[in-house]
């Protein structure tokens, strides 16, 4: 798996897997909520 790889489906919100250690501060002030040490859950997606 890539370091980072990201997940959705229209009308769910955006999931993204990273791999243990991966520095998620970047992520985190985008907007992204951590909800576990590898997996990190944005907005919903749009048609």
């Amino acid at each position: 798996m890539e370091p980072a790889q990201e997940l959705s489906h229209i009308g769910q919100p955006t999931v993204k897997l990273v791999t243990t250690g991966f520095d998620t501060r970047a992520l985190e002030s985008e907007g992204w909520r951590k909800v576990h040490p590898n997996v990190l859950v944005g907005r919903a997606t749009r048609p």
